[in-house]
Formats: structure tokens, C-alpha cells, sequence
């Protein structure tokens, strides 16, 4: 972190920095709502600040946080954020826009007549606008998952608190004319990048996120995504245990899920369970299991059939996750393009009743955002690489939060929702990625 930028400091922060200055602690706190509820972008915008503290501070510190370079709009209103860092380097971001309906849950049917969101606590209002803000991580992602579009750009670094929690704050300004009273805000980190490879930035953005001074953001509204890595699943659990967390998994076997993803080789699906099992109790997590479909190689009766034995496992352990299927979402850059193609609706509905008849909730995404790349898995930014720094594939640096691997290294390549029975709803609840 820049020791001269004040913004991505956590209100405790600004406490401690105010104090080490001389000044009360409250002034810290001031500044905190200033920079995330106020939206200050500047020390001019601070008016209840002394004139003559507000120049002192202007000559020694700074307000810097990320900005807009670029933004697109898919016909479905689906927008997508070219964020640009502090340093030159770029992410994207997306914000997706969802109407809800007079019951107060999202638009399309639902088994029963049952509203998708009918088990939440907050009620909205009729014709409410809710918003969901897919972050980004990483630029770029060490990973390489064959099916995810920004695995296939090298790894340069991992972002800080503030330039995650800023892509909130962006993305909600971009989009603010278009929100209404009652609308519902979520946050998925599911954007470039594993966040459990960045996990000191991930719970710093969570605690810039919730802070009821700050953006406010209730955790139960917010899902942090993983490929499943053991001591960041740890992490997560230990430093933010009402946060949602969803698990990469795409198989419900070793073999066919080690095509997808090389780093089961490291972690098989064995660990990430014992992992998930481990967890403390908490009433408020949500826990989700996600599997993008990837037509004949893991959509197939046998393949449904494989993930229920898995499923049963984790239920005789007490756990019981949301299963969200993915339809797969290609990309032709960089060459040479997607490795996989999508499957069919036929095969991705019988996937869903197979789920359903075994008594596993689940929801089949209706995808959004893909005529402009924003859809699941395609995020790129245009911009993943200073100049003169170079990151050659299959590298891993090390990461902030977890123990560097040398076997990740070597492994590393460049809504419907049914409740048991049929039906579709948009993708925009917590849990769901963008």
C-alpha cells in the first residue's frame, strides 16, 4: 500500500493514522466516511474538516483510487468496466442489473410459485432494481482453468483492499441513474483471479465493504468464489464467517475435474471437502457449489450421476450447498480461443432435473453480458502487464495471504432456480457469479 494514499485504509486504520498524527480519533473516522460513503475524491471535499487541516494533509498525503477507463453495455444492460489502476494496470469489472417482480423476487418462474430470494430476510418493493457488482482480484490469474477466459493471460499481481472495494464503488456510480429505491446490492468475487491467492486483499476489501460507516454492504450479500484452496477456505471461514463462499468444482470425479482445472492436481477433491467440513459453524454462510458446463465432456447423465454421489458426501457431513450451474461461455482472443464449447439446453435441463430429483437445490444461470465478454468466465482486461515487466506462463508468483506452492507452480497453465422440480430466473442473487 502506498504510504502517502489515505484511500483503502480500513476505518481502523485511519483511526490509528489520525492518532499518530496528533489529531482525535474521530478525525479518522470522519475521513473514513468521507472516502467510502461520501465518495471524496479529494481533500477539498472534506468540509467538515479545518481549512487549515485539510491543507496540511493535501501536502503530505493523497487521495488516489481507481477509475473508469472504459465502460460497455450488452443489450441486456449488462455493464462491463475496463477499472484502471493506480499503477497503469487494468481489471474488469461488471455490474448486472435485475428487475424484480410485484412478489418481491426475481423475475421468471420458480418451482411452486416459490420466489427465488423468498428465504432472505429484507423485503423489497414492487419493480425494485437490484444490483450485482462481479469484482476482480487478480490481473490476470496464475490458474489457467481451461474453460475461464482470464487464465489465459499471464499473472501480474495481486490487487489491495481499496482497488477491490473501489470496483464497487465504481461500478455503482456507473450505473447509479438506473437504480431504484429497495433495490438489493450484491457482491461476488468472481471476476479475473483466484481471491484465496490473494487473501489479505480479499478480507481487507471485506472489511472496507460491510463497515456500517463505509459502503454498508451486509455480508449475507456478498460471496467470495474459489477453486478450492484449503488454507484460504480456512482463512475465509476464521476472518469473515457469515461471508458466502462457492466452490469451483465442474466434476464430480478427480479425473475428468483435473482436465479443467490443474490445480487439483494439488488439491484434489478430497482436500477441498475435508476443507469445507471444516469450517466453523455459522447460520449465515451460504455455500454454493458451481459447475460450468462444458458440452460432452462434464454435462452427461454420468457426469450428473458422479456429482450426486459427491453431493450425498458433503449432506452426511452436515452440508448441504446450492448447486449453480454455468452454461459455458466461449471467447475467440486470445488465440487460439476457448477450448471447449457450450452444450446443449436439452442436456443442461436434464443435468437440472437430475440435481432436482435427488433433492439438491439448484439453479441453471441464464448468462448475461456475453455479446460484450462480460459474461462468467470471459473477463480480460486490455491492459494485464506493465511496461517492461514480463511474467512467463506457468509462472505462480508469490502470493499475498497463502504459502507459495512449487507443485501450484509447476501444475499452473498459462436462473433457474429449482427447488427439487422445474424453472428459470435470472442470475443476480448472492452466490451467483457474473
Amino acid at each position: 500500500m502506498d504510504p502517502r494514499n489515505l484511500f483503502g485504509r480500513s476505518r481502523r486504520q485511519l483511526e490509528e493514522w489520525a492518532a499518530a498524527l496528533g489529531l482525535p480519533a474521530y478525525r479518522g473516522r470522519q475521513l473514513f466516511r468521507h472516502l467510502y460513503r461520501r465518495r471524496a475524491e479529494g481533500f477539498e471535499d472534506l468540509t467538515d474538516l479545518p481549512a487549515a487541516l485539510r491543507e496540511r494533509l493535501g501536502t503530505r498525503y493523497r487521495i488516489t483510487r481507481p477509475q473508469v477507463a472504459a465502460a460497455t453495455e450488452s443489450a441486456d444492460g449488462t455493464v462491463k468496466l475496463a477499472v484502471a489502476l493506480p499503477d497503469g494496470l487494468e481489471v474488469e469489472t461488471v455490474a448486472i442489473l435485475n428487475r424484480r417482480d410485484r412478489t418481491g423476487g426475481r423475475t421468471g418462474r420458480s418451482a411452486g410459485g416459490v420466489p427465488a430470494d423468498s428465504g432472505d430476510e429484507e423485503s423489497v418493493g414492487e419493480g425494485a432494481t437490484d444490483l450485482t457488482v462481479c469484482v476482480s482480484t487478480q490481473v490476470g490469474c496464475p490458474l489457467a482453468c481451461t474453460f475461464c477466459r482470464s487464465g489465459a493471460v499471464p499473472f501480474v499481481r495481486n490487487l489491495d483492499g481499496g482497488e477491490i472495494a473501489a470496483q464497487v464503488m465504481l461500478a455503482e456510480a456507473q450505473v447509479a441513474s438506473r437504480l431504484g429505491a429497495g433495490g438489493r446490492r450484491n457482491v461476488v468475487f468472481m471476476g479475473m483471479g483466484e481471491p484465496l491467492l490473494n487473501a489479505d486483499g480479499v478480507i481487507a476489501s471485506l472489511e472496507l465493504l460491510t463497515d456500517p460507516e463505509g459502503l454498508g454492504l451486509p455480508p449475507r450479500r456478498i460471496t467470495v468464489s474459489t477453486v478450492g484452496l484449503p488454507e484460504g477456505i480456512a482463512r475465509l471461514g476464521r476472518d469473515a464467517p457469515e461471508v458466502g463462499l462457492a466452490v469451483s468444482l465442474h466434476a464430480g470425479d478427480d479425473e475428468t475435474r483435473g482436465r479443467f482445472l490443474p490445480i487439483n492436481r494439488r488439491y484434489p477433491m478430497a482436500a477441498v471437502f475435508a476443507a469445507l467440513r471444516a469450517l466453523p459453524p455459522s447460520r449465515r454462510r451460504r455455500l454454493t457449489i458451481e459447475y460450468v458446463l462444458l458440452g460432452g465432456e462434464n454435462d452427461r447423465e454420468r457426469d450428473a450421476v458422479a456429482l450426486i454421489a459427491e453431493l450425498r458426501r458433503l449432506a452426511a457431513a452436515g452440508l448441504r450447498p446450492r448447486v449453480n450451474l454455468i452454461p459455458f461461455n466461449p471467447w475467440t482472443d486470445p488465440a487460439p480461443g476457448a477450448p471447449h464449447r457450450p452444450g446443449s439446453d436439452r442436456d443442461a435441463e436434464r443435468f437440472l432435473r437430475a440435481l432436482s430429483a435427488a433433492g439438491f437445490p439448484a439453479t441453471l444461470r441464464r448468462s448475461r453480458g456475453g455479446e460484450v465478454l462480460a459474461a462468467c468466465g470471459q473477463l480480460v482486461a486490455g491492459r494485464t502487464r506493465r511496461p517492461g515487466v514480463t511474467t512467463p506462463p506457468g509462472t505462480v508468483p508469490e502470493p499475498l495471504g497463502a504459502p507459495r506452492r512449487e507443485e501450484e507452480a509447476k501444475s499452473a497453465r498459462p436462473e433457474r432456480t429449482r427447488r427439487p422440480a422445474a424453472g428459470a430466473v435470472p442470475p443476480t442473487e448472492a452466490g451467483e457469479p457474473a
